[in-house]
């Protein structure tokens, strides 16, 4: 049985395939709702709080790629994502035992993405919204990470790593310009969620 549960791991990773061969955005949101519905059937514990981060990750994810030319989506989506991530953070300290490492890792983090934010981010992000918004899924983000580090969860540690090198990577392609960086950005967004969801599958 538990295996059947592996194999549909392959569905998420069709939707990633086909959403790279097709170019179509619907693929994209079943990447991540394949996910959710895997989270679901696991039937693990707190696995309704990562189905809840998918779902966040799924309005998030539209509101970004149909921003139509309004920056105020742009900050809806990210808010998206940081209430995605405060799932992600709930289930993070629900399984760790934060310890020295946690804590060295989030002071690294908030000091290393404060410069990035404002040297790098803030002289292209115009207006105090969306400043605001960058500078709340910064802190989440080193939280979420810094956090599931103290879990034994290997597959969730990779794919919290995963997502967020994968905003680390949006920042360097919207903000500064920087194309070549673009390739990677959706690999890495989707193979935290499968990542994600695999973790659930292990824990069965």
């Amino acid at each position: 049985m538990l295996e059947a549960y592996w194999s549909l791991l392959l569905i998420p990773a069709a939707m990633m395939v086909l959403r790279f061969v097709t170019r179509k955005y619907v693929f994209s949101a079943l990447v991540t709702l394949d996910c959710l519905i895997l989270a679901l059937f696991t039937r693990t514990p707190m696995s309704g709080v990562i189905a809840l981060g998918f779902a966040f990750s799924i309005v998030g994810d539209y509101l970004l790629a149909h921003q139509k030319g309004n920056p105020m989506r742009f900050v809806a989506g990210v808010g998206g994502f940081f209430l995605a991530h405060v799932c992600f953070l709930i289930y993070a300290a629900h399984a760790a035992r934060p310890g020295v490492l946690s804590a060295v890792v989030a002071a690294a983090l908030v000091i290393g993405y404060s410069v990035f934010l404002w040297k790098g981010i803030y002289p292209h992000a115009k207006g105090a919204p969306l400043r605001v918004a960058l500078a709340m899924y910064m802190l989440i983000s080193a939280a979420v990470l810094s956090v599931s580090l103290g879990t034994t969860l290997t597959l969730f540690k990779v794919g919290i790593f995963m997502i967020v090198f994968s905003d680390t990577l949006i920042g360097l392609h919207t903000f500064m310009g920087i194309q070549r960086v673009q390739k990677w950005i959706l690999p890495t967004y989707y193979l935290c969620h499968i990542l994600i969801a695999a973790t659930l599958i292990s824990l069965m």
